[in-house]
């Protein structure tokens, strides 16, 4: 609805359907365009480390010289905007499948003992890191630590609560 009332909405979403906007490069103007070249240095670098990763404390500097390397400098700093490319990046194939194993750990959890809430804040948490890394920085590390903590340990309480 927003698209058929909004002339700026409208413009934006023609702009980002039209494919000759998504190329890979410095000027990339578009969200699209820059996670495009984002994860070309990602690619990049998990070709070059993919068993171990690159190091937990080492990825933002491989990509920053990755982004040196392409010249995409507007990039600089930036990570991968996608937890799940970046733990891989981190720790490498080898790491990465343990990590899994404990999300899907608390899933099964959640469905077995027919948790909705629990069940619901994995699915939000793990669909939006898809689009973000939450666990790079300390605000995404604690939100999810507070309320993982409070539904495993009290989790029950809130289902069976009158």
């Amino acid at each position: 609805l927003t698209i058929t009332f909004s002339d700026f909405a409208k413009g934006r979403f023609v702009e980002l359907v039209r494919q000759e906007n998504y190329f890979v490069g410095d000027n990339a103007w578009n969200s699209i365009g820059v996670r495009l070249s984002i994860y070309k240095c990602t690619y990049e670098i998990f070709t070059e480390f993919p068993v171990f990763g690159s190091g937990i404390g080492d990825v933002q500097d491989d990509l920053n010289k990755c982004y040196q390397s392409h010249n995409f400098l507007s990039l600089y700093n930036m990570n991968v905007h996608n937890q799940y490319f970046q733990w891989i990046l981190s720790v490498g194939l080898f790491g990465f499948v343990p990590l899994i194993g404990i999300v899907v750990f608390f899933c099964r959890q959640s469905v077995r003992t027919r948790n909705i809430i629990s069940f619901s804040f994995y699915f939000v948490v793990l669909f939006c890191c898809v689009t973000e890394s939450i666990f790079e920085r300390q605000h995404g590390v604690m939100f999810f630590s507070l309320f993982n903590s409070i539904l495993v340990f009290h989790g029950e309480d809130l289902i069976h609560r009158n």
